[in-house]
């Protein structure tokens, strides 16, 4: 049992290592300065030399793998750093965004609940049939789908066409409905055929058939 936990654990670790490695290689990749970026939202013209001055002191002229090291050692340490662009500790910006994002999460949660159980207990009890086949290819279309589609599929059907949401509005309820509807719709893809296949799997035992 411990030997299973410390072998996901070591799994999550590595899976973090190479997607922030991988990012950081990315970021480094784009043409965009983010020192002059910070000058061009405030609408003033870059300075090429307080640009270098500034690149200097943060130490973006060094080598990526150095930049890299650096910036794991402070995260080990709890310090996530100060966002160039918003001159704020980025472990202030994340405090912000929590709050929304757990509610975000939340009802995307018990959304993806709430349908999840009953489909995926249909379909099972109805296996091969027009229901567990209609079942089955909407959750596929739910996980082929883009996220991103969908979102932008949801505010032109109810945000622009029928209007029943304020595609603006970033407070109160609403603000949460469409997408959590876009996260519930792939956890509803995910999870329903889970599901649908762990009740088959538990209804051919032996233990269930003498029941």
């Amino acid at each position: 049992m411990y030997r299973l936990i410390l072998q996901r654990l070591a799994s999550i670790v590595g899976i973090l290592f190479v997607v922030t490695i991988g990012t950081f290689v990315l970021i480094k990749l784009s043409p965009i300065d983010p020192v002059s970026m910070k000058f061009n939202l405030v609408g003033a013209t870059p300075d090429p030399v307080v640009v270098a001055q500034i690149r200097e002191q943060l130490g973006l002229n060094d080598p990526w793998w150095q930049q890299y090291l650096r910036w794991l050692g402070q995260i080990v340490q709890g310090d996530f750093g100060e966002s160039i662009l918003y001159a704020l500790p980025v472990a202030t910006i994340l405090g912000g965004a929590l709050p929304n994002t757990l509610g975000l999460v939340s009802l995307a949660l018990v959304m993806g609940i709430v349908v999840t159980i009953p489909l995926g207990m249909l379909s099972a009890k109805y296996q091969d049939s027009w229901i567990d086949h209609g079942v089955r290819l909407v959750t596929f279309l739910a996980l082929a789908i883009p996220g991103f589609w969908v979102g932008l599929l949801l505010l032109y059907l109810f945000g622009v066409k029928l209007q029943l949401v304020s595609i603006t509005n970033t407070n109160g309820f609403s603000a949460y409905v469409l997408p959590a509807v876009t996260l519930a719709l792939w956890i509803c893809g995910l999870y329903i055929r889970r599901l649908r296949n762990a009740i088959l799997e538990v209804s051919r035992q032996p233990f269930v058939q003498g029941a």
